[in-house]
Formats: structure tokens, C-alpha cells, sequence
């Protein structure tokens, strides 16, 4: 990585940040009539949970559906402190994700979507762009390292040329690594270099 200019991340939303899938869980249970997992064996709801697609599109829906919905999930511990530390320290943060395109594709509203992540991050994490798009090899800015929960998406970033850390999930656990911890000091060691403040900062949850 070159030391002349800051360094770059690129940063899942959902399953990296937002408790999708548990936050998706409750309205997946209301539909499905079932009582469901929200730590499930496999990244793929239908074959976990035992759902079929529409019931998983209608919870989907239904979380996008509105701002107290959806701003219900808190981050994932640990997340707010390491990115926020990153930050601080030069790493510019890009937000890759699949998430307004998907609720577009589904019948959702593509703006809502975006308005309400928006929010979520403004709320929780620090500045950077939000980029959606429907497949992550779309994504053409420069990222020294992509953060990543789905084990697919990993796999097809490797391919087309990309450095990816899976943060560790109950579904992603057999997938080639590296996995990572949010509270470490993986990342800020990977990112910039030598140890740094930063260092005690990520790992002490700042």
C-alpha cells in the first residue's frame, strides 16, 4: 500500500456494521408465523430459516418501510469505535453496499433506502461516501482492503482482483479468511503500518 496518500477502506453496511439479519428476524417471524435464528448456520434465509423468498422479501420490505424501523438496529459492537478511530487517523471510509439496489429490485423504494441508511451512518459511524450498487464488483474506487460478512460477495471480489477481511459470522465461519474482530487491532495494523495510537484506541474501544 502506498504511504503517499491515506489510506482507503471499503466498508459493508449490512452484516458489517447493521444487524441485518437479526434486526430482519423479528419482521421474518411476524410473516412467517415461525420461530426463526437470528444467528443462522448459512448466509442463504431461505435454506436457513426455512422461509420461502417472498416471505424473506416481505420482511425486507417491511424494515425498509420506515425510518423507526429500520434505525431500530443498533451497530454491531465495536464497529462505531474502530471505524471512528480509523478515521481520526487518515483512513478514508467508502460505504460499498447492496442495499437500496436490492430493495429496488424487490418493489421497494430505492430513495427511502438510501435517505434511511443515510441517516444511520450519520448517526452512527464517521464520514464517507455511500455507494450502492447491485453487484460489488460494480464498485471502481480504489480500497486498500473491503470489509465483508457474505462469504459469496468475498469470493467474487477476490476474483476480480480485491483484498477482503469477513468480519466472523455464524454463516461465514468455513469461508476462506482472513476473518477479523471488530475491537482488534487487525485492521489499523493492516491499514497504517507500525503500531499507533490508533492501535490502543481500537482495541480499548476508544
Amino acid at each position: 500500500m502506498s504511504q503517499q496518500t491515506s489510506p482507503k477502506l471499503g466498508c459493508d453496511i449490512d452484516g458489517v456494521l447493521y444487524p441485518y439479519i437479526a434486526t430482519l428476524c423479528r419482521y421474518a417471524e411476524t410473516i412467517s408465523g415461525k420461530s426463526l435464528c437470528p444467528h443462522p448456520p448459512f448466509y442463504d434465509l431461505v435454506k436457513s430459516w426455512g422461509i420461502t423468498m417472498d416471505e424473506q422479501q416481505q420482511a425486507h420490505l417491511k424494515l425498509f418501510s420506515s425510518a423507526p424501523h429500520h434505525h431500530a438496529g443498533a451497530p454491531l459492537v465495536g464497529a462505531p469505535e474502530t471505524l471512528w478511530a480509523l478515521a481520526e487517523a487518515g483512513v478514508e471510509i467508502t460505504y460499498v453496499s447492496r442495499r437500496a439496489t436490492y430493495t429496488d429490485s424487490i418493489g421497494g423504494d430505492f430513495k427511502n433506502a438510501v435517505g434511511m441508511t443515510g441517516e444511520w451512518l450519520h448517526e452512527w459511524m464517521p464520514p464517507g461516501e455511500m455507494v450502492f450498487v447491485d453487484d460489488k464488483r460494480e464498485f471502481r474506487g480504489h480500497a486498500d482492503l473491503m470489509l465483508e460478512d457474505n462469504p459469496a460477495e468475498a469470493a467474487a471480489l477476490r476474483e476480480a482482483g480485491r483484498t477482503v477481511w469477513l468480519l466472523k459470522q455464524t454463516y461465514n465461519l468455513e469461508a476462506p479468511g482472513p476473518h477479523y474482530e471488530w475491537g482488534g487491532l487487525e485492521l489499523a495494523s493492516f491499514l497504517l503500518g507500525e503500531r499507533t495510537e490508533t492501535d490502543r484506541l481500537v482495541g480499548a474501544g476508544r
